[in-house]
């Protein structure tokens, strides 16, 4: 993976800026561009954002990937497409809403483990889904996928 430095400098190029111009853009000094670009900086969240609006060839939400601000990044990226579709969504609570997505995107997890957190329990067909319930699930998963099965 590029850092964070490697990856400013390409999208400035690829746009036509020069150093100057992207600074006066984003609203940024010069020798704080140049820093980021030799790597002898590192940005913080608003000076990415504005980057990213100078710029036009990057979503805010890349560059905070590139810069290593993955759960930013992750909630970032959840808030835009509620954007797109116009759906209101309290923002203080997605730290906690992609804590629950990354649980559940494994299913033994999400099936052996929602009891002991806060995440909504599995539901099949509208039915809420019981303890009995979700054992035969994971006992048809083993069946079909034994090369998955935990080594022990």
């Amino acid at each position: 993976m590029k850092q964070f430095s490697e990856v400013l400098k390409e999208l400035r190029e690829e746009t036509g800026f020069n150093m100057t111009a992207l600074a006066k853009a984003a609203g940024l000094s010069r020798p704080y561009l140049s820093q980021l670009e030799s790597g002898k900086r590192n940005p913080t969240p608003d000076t990415l954002k504005k980057l990213a609006e100078a710029l036009g060839n990057v979503t805010y939400a890349n560059l905070l990937e590139s810069a290593g601000f993955q759960d930013l990044s992750e909630n970032e990226k959840i808030r835009s497409v509620y954007d797109d579709f116009d759906i209101d969504i309290d923002f203080s609570k997605m730290h906690e809403l992609t804590s629950t997505i990354e649980r559940m995107k494994d299913i033994k997890v999400f099936l052996e483990g929602h009891t002991a957190t806060d995440d909504p329990p599995p539901f099949y067909n509208g039915h809420k889904m019981t303890d009995q319930d979700r054992q035969r699930v994971l006992n048809v998963l083993k069946e079909l996928f034994p090369e998955y099965a935990d080594k022990e």
